[in-house]
């Protein structure tokens, strides 16, 4: 009936009116409620989902209600039987369970997360394709989305330890305290990720930046080149009567040979300062 009050069981969207809430613990007047984001599934992908995960609670029941279904959620339910004590302990002791099963999960997510920050050095040593570009902002987006929800669960947890709620024991806080401590640690490795990946950005702008400098200077040598060979050709292409080289039957091929020679004493020149 309680829970009844609290839903309208009519509305066939019953999480409706929580969409978009921060996470947050409320007491109500026989029971508490938690609103948190969870990752919709462990291993990330090419997206990284979430969603809302609620909890009804009080001293003896907890009761789950999530809009979506999250392959994490599922994994915890399955392992949960095999801790025995946690049914036989109190609500706090099975929410502890739960919200610690969902913090395992996610230092998973993480190791997959730093397989792909490797990857990701480990390509942009070798080469600095456009495609690279879009994977280092795609991952850096992928990290903000897991930390959305990591934030949600630093939240509810931190709540929890400082906030006097009547269904958690003592004891039963010291061990929420180790969740709130552990999402610490994945936040700065989520931190540590995203300073590496703008690194990793700024070196691939680096590179590109060295690459188009480089081809410019080529085509710099080859307009120097070519530069007097153009004057002299356009020089003896301009029609005038009177130009006294033109009668000479040797004139073309000096012309050629001189023009030859600029072209090798140039190439020379450049091979030393090391543009070519």
């Amino acid at each position: 009936e309680v829970i009844e009050r609290f839903f309208d069981y009519n509305n066939p969207d019953p999480l409706r009116e929580i969409r978009g809430r921060r996470s947050i613990v409320e007491k109500n007047t026989e029971f508490y409620t938690i609103d948190m984001a969870i990752l919709k599934e462990g291993s990330l992908g090419k997206n990284i989902k979430w969603m809302r995960e609620y909890f009804i609670i009080n001293k003896k029941v907890i009761i789950s209600l999530s809009h979506g279904c999250s392959d994490i959620f599922d994994s915890i339910w399955s392992h949960i039987p095999s801790n025995a004590a946690a049914f036989r302990e109190e609500a706090d002791t099975l929410l502890y369970v739960i919200l610690d099963s969902i913090c395992d999960e996610y230092f998973v997510s993480l190791e997959d997360l730093e397989e792909l920050v490797d990857n990701i050095e480990g390509v942009l040593i070798r080469d600095s394709s456009s495609e690279l570009q879009t994977r280092i902002l795609e991952l850096r987006r992928k990290i903000l989305r897991f930390k959305r929800v990591v934030t949600s669960l630093r939240t509810v947890t931190y709540s929890l330890i400082s906030y006097d709620y009547d269904f958690i024991k003592p004891s039963t806080i010291k061990l929420i305290q180790t969740i709130y401590d552990n999402t610490y640690k994945i936040y700065e490795a989520l931190d540590a990720y995203t300073d590496t990946l703008a690194t990793d950005l700024s070196i691939y702008e680096t590179k590109l930046s060295n690459k188009m400098n480089k081809t410019m200077e080529f085509f710099t040598v080859i307009t120097t080149i070519m530069a007097p060979l153009t004057l002299i050709a356009g020089i003896y292409g301009m029609n005038f009567k009177y130009m006294p080289e033109l009668k000479y039957k040797a004139a073309y091929p000096i012309t050629m040979a001189i023009m030859f020679i600029m072209i090798i004493l140039q190439i020379i020149y450049f091979k030393k300062k090391k543009w070519l």
